[in-house]
């Protein structure tokens, strides 16, 4: 639950900054979709469906007449760059909630790959070997944030560690409060 740490950025966004219209992307049956405060879909469900891993939890989440699964399987960084830029972003940030990915659940996941259908064998394995801090974004401003040492781990079910994430979040988006308003205003 490391993503607990950006659900807090985006919390403190709202909250404390006034920053109310961030667009969210989440996975649906293998194909990513971008949503915006526009479709008007509960916040709650989003994050929900954004964080259904399929090899931990093995199930989707049901709305707006989708099921979702964790958007982050298969499509890379650049990838969602390349999308935002293509709708005329040019303030993005970024919450990257994932180091390299060691050796050992490197070859988990490797393994659990070669257990998928074909499409998402290749996706898994595009994610695993991609490095994540590499994108381009010509003509953007981009504020990429990389949190270290989060009380979280991804499969954290302690809620007192997960509280703690979400407000070490807000933390970090009051910190950067001064450049998030210059980026986002």
């Amino acid at each position: 639950m490391k993503s607990a740490h950006g659900a807090g950025f985006l919390y403190a966004l709202a909250t404390e900054l006034g920053i109310t219209t961030p667009d969210i992307m989440i996975g649906s049956s293998g194909k990513t979709r971008y949503v915006s405060a526009a479709d008007s879909i509960d916040p709650f469900e989003i994050l929900r469906a954004s964080k259904a891993i399929p090899i931990l939890f093995r199930k989707r989440i049901l709305f707006s007449h989708h099921r979702y699964i964790d958007g982050e399987l298969g499509p890379v960084l650049q990838d969602h760059v390349a999308h935002v830029l293509a709708q005329d972003a040019r303030n993005i940030v970024i919450i990257n909630n994932f180091g390299p990915w060691a050796r050992a659940n490197s070859l988990i996941v490797r393994l659990w790959a070669h257990l998928t259908p074909l499409g998402l064998h290749d996706a898994v394995i595009r994610d695993i070997t991609t490095d994540i801090k590499l994108f381009h974004a010509p003509n953007a401003r981009v504020l990429f944030l990389s949190p270290q040492n989060l009380p979280c781990g991804t499969a954290t079910r302690n809620k007192a560690k997960i509280r703690a994430t979400l407000a070490r979040g807000v933390a970090n988006a009051l910190a950067l409060q001064d450049e998030l308003s210059v980026l986002l205003k």
